[in-house]
């Protein structure tokens, strides 16, 4: 999918994905070596990295921890993974809900998108920065965030 507020980490995480399939396209059948490819897609996950976030300054923060599919235990996601690759599953969605975006993201680009730029735009009412990887002479008068109330948890319409 995308991460609001993080360019390179979401141009990695498709590279990734594509890897992933690459590899079990290349090497997933049994005159080929059979190996098991699980791509992981999670999304927020309680760790140290989300407990020292900072969703007022950051809006990559704000993005993974305003948790609109709530935040998952680092334990819950591990016992997703392993029941997911002992079923030989090559997607793997520790988050019930994402396998339903994917879908939507595929058969409705359109629609995804606008819902995303509706997500953008309530992270933005935190104040951070939320284009903060887009240089500032690119971003349009104003910058990337106004002042306002933000959701506690900004709900997707995805």
């Amino acid at each position: 999918l995308t991460q609001h507020g993080a360019l390179p980490y979401a141009v990695t995480k498709a590279a990734a994905v594509a890897v992933s399939r690459w590899v079990a396209a290349t090497y997933g059948s049994a005159d080929c070596g059979g190996v098991q490819v699980s791509c992981v897609c999670p999304q927020t996950v309680r760790t140290n990295m989300t407990a020292s976030a900072n969703p007022s300054r950051d809006i990559h923060a704000a993005s993974a921890l305003a948790g609109a599919d709530g935040v998952l235990e680092a334990n819950v996601v591990a016992d997703r993974i392993i029941d997911a690759v002992g079923k030989g599953k090559f997607m793997v969605y520790p988050h019930p809900s994402v396998p339903k975006y994917a879908q939507r993201l595929a058969t409705s680009p359109e629609k995804w998108i606008h819902v995303m730029q509706s997500l953008q735009s309530n992270f933005a009412n935190l104040g951070a920065d939320s284009r903060s990887d887009v240089p500032r002479e690119a971003s349009p008068p104003g910058g990337g965030g106004v002042g306002g109330v933000h959701p506690a948890r900004p709900r997707s319409k995805l």
